[in-house]
Formats: structure tokens, C-alpha cells, sequence
């Protein structure tokens, strides 16, 4: 039999179609509504944003799993196919020390043996090394990730500097046991060791997602971190006690002694005290701007009990604080852009 159509009502309107007899149609839920049926659809409108955007930590938060995975990675590579593994966390800083110590006479209070002064400064500034110069490379190291899946791209800075904690801890072994063998015991202010891994940590972030953000741009600062720390390290009170303090009160001892046998000295003599107090000057604003300066004493002061002022304490969280916000905000303004210029 030949198949039978129906016509259309004229009150059906175009959408509707025609079936063969026998045959049933589409359910009446599938049909389309008419536009007076339901409440309007809301307009999304999808507008660039101007000006610096926000940190939004907690989308941070919500890929902590993500960023443990890295970190994970990031141990795992760097002692892959090594013959010594993740005892170069100690021998780097070993060795160094020893080179420091026989080679260059390290200055320090004489209350400590020089190994063991040379080695306090050395493991915080060995994980602010690593910290910054893994975070340096660490964008561009992971275009794979960059160019094919979207996560906050602070997670990769962030996994470098957590990386980098683990080589503190074991080196931070290493300088307890040294303490212990020249009969060194911790003191109370060892309970400060946290705040001062804190304090570190600032610094580590700050100056690592900003150089890793300028690298992606600039590639030039692959090459020019490498230099920039080790001229950083001689800058820093690390291998000597910062006495630009205490070297002043010779000099003050000196003039009180020129001025009583003034009859006895000549004036050459008083111009060089008055270069040496330049100097002195010289040195210790050169300490106030570097922002590793009371880090460093910091974590000396943990693990030593050498003396430091709460009040210089304070103003470094303030200032590497502020630094690591800078480098934070200068990450994500230009992190949109790192698909395409990576």
C-alpha cells in the first residue's frame, strides 16, 4: 500500500513535519518551544579585562594537587640518572664551604668555627639559588603544559621554589650534625627557624616568578641569572659577618685617641679615618638595599643565636612581602600571553 501523509493544521506552524502513517514522531518534549513559552535567556557578554588582575589565590588552592604533582617532577629530574642522586643537596654546599674556608679565610666573630659560620650561610643561600634560578627556567621548560591545557600558571614558579625546600631540609641535616660534632647545641631561638624559611621563601617567590615571567619575553635572562647570583652571593653577607655597625666604633675609638695626642699624629693620618668611615657608609647602605641581607643573618640567628634586631626583622617581611606581590602581579598580567610567545 502506497504510504499515506497528513497535511498540516493550518494553526501548526513551519517547524512541523510530516511522518508516515504508522510511524511516530519525535517525543512533544523535543519539539521547539515558541518564544513566549519560559523566561528569557539571560546576555553573557565576554569583555577583555583592563587594568592588573587579581592574585586569585584560591584558584591556587583548588590546583594544590596539581602543584604537589609538580613538585614531585621536579625532584624526580633533577637527580634522574645521577650517580649521587639528592646528595648533591649536600655536597654543593660542602664544598663550597670547604673552598670558602681554606681559600678565601671567611671573616667572622671568632665565637664559632669557621666551617661551621660559612655553612650557616650557605644552606639559606643555596636554596635561594636553586629557588630562583629552577624558577627562572621553569615557564619555558613546561610548554607543553602551557600551550595545551589551561591551570593557573603560577603553579609552575611555585613548584620550582617547593622543590627547592626539600634541598633546604637536607642540607639543614647536614649543618645540625656539624654543629653537634664541634659541640654546638641549638639554642631557644632555634623556635625563629620557620619564620626565617618564611622570610627565604618570600624572597625565593618574588624575584623567581618575576625573572620567570621576563625570561618567556626576554631569553637573555637565562643566561644573565646565572651571573646576577653569583655577583648577588659575594654581595651578601654569607661567607662574612655583617660589622658595618661595629666598624664604626673603632673608627669613633680612633678619632677620641687622635684628638688627646693630637700633637702626635699628623693630618694624613685623619683623611685616611675619614675614607674609611665613607666607606663604612658605603657598605652599609649597600646592606640595607639588599634584600637577602637580614635573611640570611636571620637564619643565622635561628640556628647560631647570633644577635639581630626584631626591628630589621620586621622591615625585610615588609619589604621581600612587597617584592613578592610585585613579582606575583607582574606574573599574571603577563601570563595570557605566554601561549604565544613561549
Amino acid at each position: 500500500m502506497p504510504e499515506q501523509t497528513r497535511a498540516a493544521r493550518p494553526s501548526e506552524t513551519s517547524a512541523t513535519a510530516t511522518f508516515p502513517v504508522g510511524v511516530a514522531g519525535p517525543p512533544a518534549d523535543d519539539l521547539p518551544d515558541s518564544p513566549s513559552d519560559g523566561p528569557p535567556l539571560p546576555e553573557i557578554h565576554i569583555t577583555p579585562k583592563s587594568g592588573w588582575p587579581t592574585l586569585n589565590l584560591s584558584e591556587l588552592w583548588k590546583c594544590r594537587d596539581l602543584i604537589g604533582q609538580l613538585t614531585l617532577r621536579n625532584i624526580r629530574v633533577r637527580y634522574k640518572q645521577t650517580v649521587l642522586g639528592v646528595l648533591w643537596a649536600i655536597i654543593q654546599p660542602v664544598l663550597t664551604m670547604v673552598a670558602f674556608v681554606y681559600a678565601y679565610a671567611p671573616a667572622s666573630d671568632g665565637k664559632f668555627p669557621n666551617s661551621v659560620f660559612v655553612l650557616s650561610g650557605l644552606v639559606p643561600w643555596f636554596f635561594f639559588q636553586t629557588a630562583v634560578s629552577t624558577a627562572a627556567n621553569s615557564v619555558i621548560g613546561s610548554e607543553g603544559l602551557v600551550t595545551k591545557v589551561y591551570f593557573p600558571r603560577l603553579a609552575i614558579p611555585f613548584a620550582s621554589v617547593a622543590a627547592a625546600l626539600v634541598d633546604l631540609g637536607v642540607s639543614f641535616v647536614v649543618l645540625l650534625a656539624l654543629m653537634l660534632w664541634y659541640g654546638i647545641l641549638p639554642g631557644a631561638e632555634m623556635v625563629l627557624l620557620p619564620l626565617a624559611a618564611v622570610l627565604l621563601t618570600l624572597a625565593a617567590v618574588g624575584i623567581g616568578t618575576l625573572i620567570a615571567a621576563l625570561t618567556v619575553s626576554y631569553r637573555d635572562f637565562r643566561h644573565a641569572v646565572t651571573v646576577l647570583l653569583w655577583i648577588w652571593l659575594l654581595a651578601t653577607p654569607v661567607i662574612y659577618l655583617n660589622q658595618q655597625s661595629s666598624a664604626a666604633e673603632p673608627t669613633s675609638a680612633a678619632a677620641a685617641s687622635s684628638d688627646e695626642h693630637s700633637d702626635q699624629q699628623s693630618s694624613p693620618t685623619e683623611g685616611h679615618g675619614s675614607s674609611n668611615a665613607q666607606r663604612v657608609t658605603r657598605g652599609e647602605w649597600l646592606a640595607r638595599l639588599n634584600p637577602m641581607t637580614v635573611p640570611i643573618e636571620f637564619f643565622r640567628a635561628a640556628t647560631l643565636s647570633t644577635p639581630i634586631s626584631a626591628s630589621r626583622v620586621l622591615i625585610s617581611f615588609l619589604v621581600n612581602g612587597a617584592l613578592c606581590l610585585a613579582g606575583l602581579y607582574y606574573f599574571r598580567h603577563v601570563e595570557d600571553s605566554f601561549a604565544d610567545v613561549i
